[in-house]
């Protein structure tokens, strides 16, 4: 998919992608969409973490998406890619590391443990052996093209579920803005399984990136990530008519591929 300059940015952006050039796992093309996180069945939500906007608002949202099913997601510290010929749509780049067994984490499972989505698999994060250890996941949202740039593309509001976190000591989630700012921070504890995150940005400059990081103990332990659901920033016609060309609504709206 193509993507145009955005001079603003260009900077920040090229020094994040310069300094991770991680190699291409999967790369998933035009996978289902749905409007809900968490249907019925398999792992529930059982609460949302302190700070999160609510499930129910962020999937009333106009233009929400979800991403429900991550199969062929391969494991390790290669990134995969969800890409979208819908050129309205952001590509998705996921980076998984930090465990004691890369080579096991960040791919697909269909454990009904880890998914949200009946008949779906979802991406597991897993530490083998040995000590403690914080093992992450990244997600960028930009324009795929054989390389990725995270420099287009941030989403108003995005959500998801974690599963499986009562597995471990705690679990963290970052929200960045298309400045590379952090705008939220989550944070759970061992007390709660399977928890909804998320965050809405629509009236800043969006939400370009998510960092999760998960605080495992000693020994085999694993959690999952599963339904992704964004809103799609309006493109800068519609968004200019609507918000009269505010500087905050500009500059998000400059993020856009063409």
């Amino acid at each position: 998919m193509n993507s145009s300059p955005r001079t603003f940015y260009s900077t920040a952006v090229l020094t994040l992608a310069s300094s991770a050039l991680p190699l291409t796992g999967a790369v998933i093309v035009d996978p289902t969409l749905s409007s809900i996180i968490d249907p019925v069945g398999d792992a529930e939500i059982s609460g949302a973490a302190p700070g999160a906007m609510s499930q129910t608002a962020l999937e009333a949202m106009p233009d929400f998406y979800v991403v429900q099913n991550f199969a062929g997601f391969a494991n390790g510290t290669a990134a995969n890619y969800i890409s979208f010929t819908d050129t309205s749509l952001p590509d998705i780049q996921f980076v998984a590391g930090g465990g004691a067994s890369d080579g096991n984490s960040g791919g697909a499972n269909s454990s009904t443990t880890l998914n949200t989505s009946p008949s779906t698999s979802a991406i597991r994060l897993y530490n083998n052996s040995g000590g403690n250890r914080t093992v992450r996941l990244t997600i960028d949202f930009g324009s795929y093209t054989g390389t990725f740039d995270g420099g287009v593309n941030a989403v108003g509001a995005v959500g998801f579920a974690m599963t499986n976190l009562d597995s471990i000591t705690g679990t963290t989630v970052e929200f960045y803005d298309n400045s590379d700012s952090i705008v939220s921070t989550q944070t759970v504890g061992s007390t709660i399984d399977n928890v909804f995150f998320g965050y809405d940005n629509s009236a800043g400059t969006g939400i370009s990136k998510i960092r999760i990081s998960g605080s495992f103990p000693g020994g085999q332990n694993f959690i999952g990530f599963d339904d992704l659901g964004f809103t799609v920033v309006p493109e800068p016609s519609a968004f200019a008519l609507g918000f009269g060309f505010l500087a905050g609504g500009f500059t998000f709206a400059r993020r856009r591929r063409s």
